[in-house]
């Protein structure tokens, strides 16, 4: 049987008994095996694995490659090294098979497939990060995301001039200015940003989050660590509640009580601060010259129908008002500054 992937990756049963037999020996002999690809971020590069035996429940696992990425298995040591791997599916090992390495993951079963129209689950998700950013997890691999965050930003300059060319679309074309002048002060920004670093998961959307149930009790289990570095927490903040708006729109209307509900389940007070809401936007919009922008731009030339690009579209023309209204904030001097509009 061959598997549904690539070339690169796991293709074979054999492939897959040898990636078991480290971790479960006695699951990898005795098992029919069966997989198949899973689906849901900007890379699909997972096999989830289910194991059955004769007169056993089935046991799933999902093998994830490594590539030359290695953040994702050092960020689930840190995890397990002060007590937080529930935030986490469980890693089971590491293994190599077809010349490559591999995490072996436990499978997370989703309580319900979309539960973010309901406000306690998205709290839930708050409520996990805040857990996570007062975990004071010692982090010392390096991303390089700085590095990498000054070539993506110069790249979505490119594709929104490219865009605005394509389209003329004066939203497109007025945003220019707007992500150049933010793109300009980021180091600065950044610096702000990280002046009282945490640890981050660093990719937190609804495609990588998923809601867990286990004896009546569900909590929110945070997926794909691969981006895992330190930074401000308003950067995690940032990135679920805009993109929460994106998947679920529903979910606008939500956005200043779960922002609230971070402040407090942090510890940061009983009242969003300007304060806040300055580290939060300026958060966002390092976000988007980080690729959130990019990825609707890349979406808004690449469409091949007009709904999808109207819909691309929209979302890049929303992440290029969050970027002006980081460059509103960093504008404006002193602690309490007003707000922008």
């Amino acid at each position: 049987m061959m598997l549904p992937r690539g070339p690169r990756e796991v293709r074979s049963v054999e492939s897959l008994r040898e990636l078991l037999a480290s971790y479960a020996p006695d699951v990898s002999a005795g098992a029919t095996l069966s997989a198949r690809a899973l689906r849901g971020g900007l890379t699909a590069d997972l096999t989830r694995v289910s194991a059955t035996r004769p007169g056993a429940a089935p046991e799933q696992f999902v093998i994830k490659p490594v590539g030359e990425n290695e953040l994702e298995s050092a960020a689930y040591a840190a995890l397990a090294r002060s007590g937080m791997s529930d935030l986490a599916p469980r890693l089971l090992g590491t293994t190599g098979a077809d010349g490559q390495s591999f995490l072996l993951l436990e499978y997370v079963s989703r309580w319900k497939t979309w539960p973010w129209r309901d406000e306690p689950y998205a709290r839930m998700v708050i409520e996990a990060l805040a857990r996570l950013h007062a975990s004071r997890i010692e982090w010392t691999a390096d991303s390089r995301y700085d590095a990498h965050l000054g070539t993506s930003a110069a790249y979505t300059i490119d594709l929104l001039r490219c865009a605005a060319q394509s389209f003329r679309d004066p939203r497109l074309s007025g945003g220019v200015r707007a992500v150049k002048a933010l793109a300009a002060r980021l180091p600065a920004a950044r610096a702000q940003l990280l002046s009282a670093p945490v640890f981050l998961h660093g990719d937190v959307h609804p495609g990588n989050v998923v809601i867990r149930s286990e004896r009546g009790r569900r909590r929110a289990v945070l997926l794909d660590w691969g981006r895992a570095r330190l930074g401000s927490p308003f950067e995690d903040v940032a990135s679920w509640l805009q993109c929460l708006r994106y998947f679920e729109p529903s979910a606008a209307r939500l956005h200043d009580r779960l922002l609230l509900h971070y402040v407090r389940s942090a510890g940061l007070g009983d009242r969003i601060t300007a304060v806040h809401r300055r580290e939060y936007w300026v958060a966002a919009g390092s976000n988007a010259l980080a690729g959130a922008l990019g990825v609707h731009l890349s979406s808004v030339l690449a469409a091949r129908t007009p709904i999808s690009r109207a819909r691309a579209m929209a979302a890049a023309i929303d992440w290029i008002r969050i970027v002006r209204r980081a460059v509103a904030y960093l504008n404006l001097s002193g602690d309490e500054p007003q707000r922008p509009s």
